[in-house]
């Protein structure tokens, strides 16, 4: 696994609020979406903003690149499903989905332990 080192961090979390907004306008202009695509479609956007920032987050106050790679992992794994189930109306990867939430609960765990680990490191 390749590890994400803080700058990059940043900027890759900027890179994907930037993806994230792009495709939520895109996909923002589909009235002809069902009801199931447009909820679907608003979860992938959501999180994808949700794993953004946790890897803005994870570059500037605790770097941790091992939470930056799950945040990127987790918007792969989950997001990208998501959105595509939303433009195409198929399940064919939704089998995915849970490898990604678990990848972003993951790193929102590893920022929690690097944040009190870095507390009990300075008395």
């Amino acid at each position: 696994m390749t590890i994400i080192e803080s700058a990059t961090s940043f900027a890759l979390g900027a890179f994907n609020a930037m993806a994230a907004t792009i495709i939520g306008a895109a996909g923002g202009h589909k009235p002809t979406w069902s009801p199931y695509q447009q909820q679907i479609f608003r979860t992938g956007t959501i999180y994808h903003f949700v794993c953004s920032f946790g890897m803005m987050f994870s570059g500037i106050v605790f770097p941790d690149p091992y939470a930056a790679t799950l945040f990127q992992i987790g918007a792969l794994l989950f997001c990208g499903p998501l959105y595509h189930t939303a433009f195409t109306n198929v399940k064919k990867f939704t089998f995915l989905n849970p490898f990604g939430g678990m990848s972003i609960i993951l790193a929102w765990g590893l920022m929690a332990y690097s944040a009190l680990s870095s507390k009990s490191d300075n008395p």
